[in-house]
């Protein structure tokens, strides 16, 4: 990537870049590109969604817009590994009287075929969450919920079988403190056949 875009290579043909597409600060540090190379993600005309369209035609297949777009914006989008849901990092602040503020950051996956909402997740850390490589696991980190635990910046790593709408069957819940003697960990990933997940400690 360069400044401006992002750079599709032929690798066959080992020519120059065949196209550039334009890049978008919603989508994070993710590119714009599904992994199966037949999907694009754009900013929807309004700037508070994001639209999925075709690569090669730029056919619109998608668009998904927020719950609230005067108090929320889209920090990340990523696309899962086999390119058919489409994760969305939101962060959704809102102030009352002027004084007080609340900011809470959350994720919602979307099937980008049917356009249906499939998993969310409400007041995580931001950009920790990761799919496995096979597309059949997915791991985020939660803070903690009660007003004691924010204070403590508590958090969990809780790891999810991916499923149909509503179903996503929880596989594993740990507390970081408790577990491996951190309050925070900065970094998730699965290793390739997403029987492992790895977490960086960001204490050590």
């Amino acid at each position: 990537s360069f400044a401006g875009g992002v750079k599709l290579w032929d690798l066959e043909k080992r020519s120059n870049p065949q196209r550039i597409v334009e890049t978008s600060p919603m989508l994070g540090n993710n590119l714009p590109v599904s992994p199966d190379g037949k999907l694009l993600l754009r900013s929807a005309a309004n700037g508070k969604g994001l639209t999925v369209r075709e690569l090669n035609s730029e056919k619109e297949v998608r668009t998904f817009t927020l719950d609230d777009p005067e108090d929320q914006n889209i920090l990340a989008a990523q696309f899962s590994p086999a390119s058919k849901l489409l994760l969305l990092e939101i962060l959704e602040e809102k102030e009352w009287l002027k004084v007080f503020k609340s900011r809470k950051v959350q994720i919602r996956v979307m099937d980008i075929s049917t356009g249906q909402r499939v998993f969310e997740a409400g007041d995580i850390l931001v950009n920790q969450f990761s799919f496995s490589p096979d597309g059949r696991r997915f791991a985020y980190m939660p803070k903690g919920q009660s007003i004691w635990d924010s204070f403590l910046n508590k958090t969990e790593i809780q790891v999810y079988e991916v499923g149909p709408p509503s179903a996503w069957r929880k596989l594993f819940e740990k507390d970081v403190e408790r577990e491996f003697g951190s309050h925070f960990v900065s970094k998730l990933a699965f290793n390739t056949n997403g029987k492992m997940l790895a977490s960086e400690d960001k204490d050590t």
